[in-house]
């Protein structure tokens, strides 16, 4: 209780961290508990070594306090607005950095904490018992060697937080609106006092640890004496401990052993007082930064997942649900499909998706989203049959052009494919009639009555099932094309709409589509006139053909994967 009050108390006179306007009803207790926690940060720096024991308390219970406020400033529905409308990737990525790096200041300290607990109470037993002086020696021994390592681990610590201090306000936040600016400001500042409270911890043990000359005195109790001239005590708890281990081992083995005993053992019990009490605010400040940083990184991480979300659908809208697409733009549109349910289920991964979805689940949209998971999974399984046949099919026709056993093997081949294509037309006709009756469907439920958070979600997997429809569409129109009709043992009207001669038929065939272009070439084997050229063409074409479909099959393959995974992410969180 006497931390808050000493913070209270305090004179210091700072520079007041005034708000544009007062955007939030804690704000201006933030606002207050910045101007303490500065003025705590003055008296700190005014001392010339590192602060004592209670005065960090004090800086630790303010900066929990005032967490407690930027929580609820974090939470409110105009600050989630506004991070949502004003995507903004540096600040974003700021943040995160931000939190991951105080997290990791904290847990580092904590760890000091406990890790320097254990070492004083062994010397506190090993005092106690008083075994021998190769007990205590040893005893004194680990502390050192344990010292030594604290140091390194504090001063990497100490150059993240500096890093981060620097980096603090490198985003410029004047193109932003007026409220966001202002929680950005005062983020910011909120993190600047936090990496000051925990730099005067970590060099709270960063004192320098014990070393002999020539068996004299160690240079600690020469650089930091007890007292100032003013009476004042400049050395803290930690340095005192290792003023007086050094002591006590310069002296075990002289008759005045028991009076340095004594010291040592006050000095290490107001040192485990000390200790405790500071690990008890720590550890709530840890639970508080923690939350914090989930809270923090949950809305920034839906800023971005919805900024390259809709990066990707303004790609993909190019690709309009059309017949006269390459199956090379297709095979784009597939992978940005998958970019794109990949930002999907970051989507549902985050926690407050998750809590908003486990809440309403009496809700038609909820039926919706199972029910499109199910018909996606069942378009894309049916385009993935088509391909696969597709490929089957090609491979047939490459097979008998490259045997070249007359031409009575090769029209059978042919026959083959084209009657294949004609079942491949009807199948092709029912699943495009499921797509657009799945695409009719979408958005049917209101989403009038929902939270922001989860109309943003219920929004966003809308237009990402939309797309996904669009993408399949356009696959499928492309391979439902009519097929050249074959009559008796020729093709029929393909000869009429031909030159003579190989080269007209690359003529022709040079600007179309990569399926008819190998139709018009299997079509063009039917003339007597240059037939080996003909044939030697249309080789290579279906080659340009499998390459492509090769590529569609794999895009299939790894969208039908994505596809189960997102199912299986949906019903993972409405089940529990």
């Amino acid at each position: 209780m006497a931390a808050p009050s000493a913070m209270h108390g305090s004179k210091c006179t700072v520079r007041s961290i005034s708000l544009p306007t007062r955007l939030h009803p804690h704000s201006l207790r933030i606002e207050a508990e910045l101007n303490k926690l500065k003025a705590w940060e003055v008296s700190c720096a005014s001392v010339l070594v590192s602060p004592g024991a209670e005065t960090i308390q004090i800086g630790l219970a303010g900066v929990m306090e005032l967490y407690n406020y930027v929580e609820e400033l974090i939470h409110s529905p105009l600050t989630r607005q506004a991070l949502l409308c004003h995507q903004h990737r540096k600040l974003v990525e700021e943040a995160l950095d931000g939190s991951v790096t105080l997290l990791d200041a904290c847990g580092t300290a904590k760890d000091i904490l406990l890790m320097t607990n254990e070492h004083v109470q062994d010397l506190q037993s090993a005092l106690r018992r008083r075994g021998g002086d190769s007990s205590i020696e040893s005893n004194i021994a680990s502390y050192i060697c344990f010292r030594k390592k604290v140091k390194k681990n504090i001063s990497k610590c100490l150059g993240a937080l500096q890093r981060m201090e620097s980096r603090l306000g490198s985003s410029p936040v004047l193109h932003l609106d007026h409220h966001l600016a202002v929680v950005v400001r005062l983020l910011r500042e909120v993190s600047g006092i936090t990496i000051s409270t925990f730099r005067s911890l970590l060099l709270f043990f960063s004192m320098p640890a014990v070393r002999k000359m020539f068996g004299g005195w160690s240079l600690i109790t020469k650089l930091m004496p007890m007292a100032s001239g003013k009476g004042q005590k400049i050395v803290n708890e930690v340095g005192s401990v290792d003023v007086a281990i050094h002591t006590l081992q310069e002296q075990l083995h002289n008759s005045d052993a028991k009076v340095e005993l004594q010291v040592t053992q006050r000095r290490l019990e107001a040192l485990n007082v000390s200790i405790e009490a500071a690990f008890l605010y720590l550890k709530m400040q840890d639970n508080v930064a923690a939350e914090k940083a989930t809270m923090e990184m949950t809305i920034l991480a839906l800023c971005m997942t919805q900024t390259k979300g809709t990066k990707e659908l303004n790609n993909l809208r190019a690709l309009e649900p059309s017949s006269t697409l390459a199956l090379g733009k297709i095979s784009t549109g597939l992978s940005g499909l998958q970019e794109l349910h990949q930002c999907l289920e970051e989507l549902l991964n985050l926690y407050s998706t998750q809590q908003a979805l486990s809440h309403h689940q009496d809700k038609k949209w909820v039926d919706e989203l199972l029910d499109g998971s199910v018909k996606l999974l069942d378009i894309c399984g049916a385009t993935r049959d088509v391909i696969s046949q597709f490929k089957e099919n090609v491979g047939d026709l490459q097979s008998a052009l490259r045997r070249r056993k007359g031409d009575v093997c090769i029209e059978s081949s042919i026959n083959n494919y084209i009657y294949w294509r004609k079942k491949m037309n009807k199948d092709a006709k029912r699943l495009l009639a499921a797509m657009k009756k799945m695409y009719n469907k979408g958005g049917a439920s209101p989403l009038l009555d929902q939270d922001h958070h989860l109309s943003t979600m219920m929004r966003e997997l809308r237009e990402v099932n939309i797309m996904s429809i669009s993408i399949f569409q356009s696959l499928v129109l492309l391979l439902s094309t009519p097929v050249l009709k074959p009559k008796l043992s020729r093709w029929s009207l393909v000869s009429k709409f031909m030159h003579k001669g190989a080269v007209s038929c690359e003529e022709n065939a040079e600007n179309m589509k990569e399926l008819e272009s190998v139709e018009f070439s299997l079509g063009a084997i039917s003339s007597e006139e240059a037939k080996l050229e003909t044939m030697e063409i249309a080789r290579k074409r279906l080659e340009g053909l499998e390459v492509s479909i090769e590529g569609l099959d794999k895009g299939l393959e790894c969208m039908y994967r994505r596809l189960v995974k997102t199912r299986a992410s949906l019903l993972n969180i409405i089940s529990h």
